[in-house]
């Protein structure tokens, strides 16, 4: 990208992790769920880390259990030994970002979460960028790290960035960074183009943020009546599990 508008947050549907079905072929990060989120013109949130030797692959969760039956976690095996293992009960495994990157090809726009895991980051934070600073479709980064947003900042401000956001109230980290990263106060060091907060979330800094002529979107519509209602303040509506026959655009 070479300009930092980002009208393009609030162009398209969002559809979290593709548009998915975990009961079908198309489960959740797959390769088969983000071709269906282009085919319907859909634009695709994503979650990135990284493999035991270091590769970028896409899948939300720190451990293989709930997605895939194996109590390990995904740093835990090389790639090599990933692709060999199914998502959900399809014939989908776990795809490496830059073959995402070539399946959208720009169709449409990626939001992209990092993933914050201990001992990854300072690996996670440059092979991401080598990955998209060629590519040419619109994108943002997003994380509730501040810090791995802050990395962007300072290091490639180009790239529009996003602060992600909740209550923290089922964290398990210490009681004051829960504090500080739920009311957003930390972005000093991200510094957001825009907010991704719970739907059910309205920090007074986040409400402050919109007033003020800020992008601000949401996660995650499971349902019709939540995605219509959440309009009435976000922006954008990150959403899964349904067609959204509804998108209002400002």
């Amino acid at each position: 990208m070479k300009s930092r508008n980002v009208e393009f947050i609030d162009k398209y549907p969002i559809a979290h992790r593709g548009f998915f079905n975990n009961a079908s072929e198309s489960p959740e990060n797959s390769l088969n769920a983000f071709k269906k989120a282009v085919e319907n013109k859909y634009a695709i949130e994503l979650d990135l880390q990284l493999s035991k030797d270091l590769q970028v692959v896409v899948f939300h969760d720190d451990d293989l259990k709930r997605v895939c039956n194996i109590a390990k976690n995904v740093r835990d095996f090389n790639y090599d030994e990933l692709r060999m293992i199914k998502l959900m009960k399809s014939n989908q495994s776990m795809p490496l970002f830059k073959d995402v990157l070539e399946l959208v090809n720009g169709k449409v726009p990626l939001i992209i979460e990092l993933k914050s895991i201990k001992g990854m980051n300072n690996d996670l934070l440059p092979k991401v960028y080598e990955l998209i600073k060629n590519y040419k479709g619109d994108y943002a980064i997003q994380s509730f790290d501040p810090t791995l947003v802050s990395y962007y900042r300072k290091n490639y401000p180009q790239i529009i960035r996003g602060q992600l956001v909740y209550d923290y109230k089922d964290s398990k980290v210490q009681k004051i960074l829960k504090f500080l990263l739920s009311h957003l106060y930390l972005n000093f060091l991200s510094k957001p183009d825009f907010i991704n907060s719970h739907l059910e979330y309205f920090p007074s800094k986040l409400i402050k943020f919109k007033k003020n002529g800020g992008k601000v979107i949401c996660y995650t519509a499971k349902n019709s009546s939540q995605y219509i209602k959440a309009f009435d303040f976000f922006d954008n509506v990150i959403f899964e599990g349904f067609i959204p026959d509804y998108f209002y655009k400002k």
